[in-house]
């Protein structure tokens, strides 16, 4: 047993439980009954593009990803046995290729809220690279319409809105 990366997940899922109500465009499940939890499905309600027969590119705004925290997530990290793409097969981004996405550079112990974050970006193309890409397709598109993007400017985290009510009185 590893106590520490035991500690680690338990507060991943502590975070969550603090984060989900503050979004709208994410929720997270755990997979298995393992405890604590390693395996994580995350459901975008982000805005992003997938591919269609005739090359058609178009919005969608569901998206399903894998997180993975392994034995070695502490120490040494490959963010790309971190996170997958589950679902539409047909994501378009230059930083995907299903199941793969490239989420960038992440440090060892990257936790589940900044793992969330930074998919977010990259489905809503807040964040993409087209020097440096997994799926040559989109890249190209992505340099001809960067008058498009980001496709969802909606922030992962929903914005606190406070109003002071005061009473006047006559």
């Amino acid at each position: 047993m590893d106590h520490i990366l035991d500690t680690f997940l338990l507060r991943q899922e502590a975070d969550w439980e603090a984060f989900a109500g503050q979004t709208d465009l994410v929720s997270v499940t755990r997979q298995g009954t393992e405890v604590p939890c390693r395996k994580f499905v995350a459901e975008f309600a982000t805005r992003g593009l997938i591919w269609q027969p005739g090359d058609q590119i178009v919005e969608a705004d569901h998206f399903v990803v894998g997180i993975y925290f392994g034995d070695d997530h502490l120490r040494r990290l490959n963010p790309m046995q971190l996170v997958w793409l589950l679902s539409p097969p047909t994501a378009f981004h230059p930083n995907i290729l299903f199941p793969t996405i490239c989420v960038g550079h992440l440090r060892p112990g990257v936790g589940l809220i900044e793992v969330l974050y930074q998919v977010h970006s990259i489905l809503s193309y807040q964040n993409s690279n087209t020097a440096d890409f997994l799926n040559p397709a989109a890249a190209a598109w992505a340099r001809e319409h960067r008058d498009r993007f980001p496709i969802d400017r909606r922030p992962l985290r929903r914005r606190e809105f406070h109003l002071d009510v005061k009473e006047v009185s006559e």
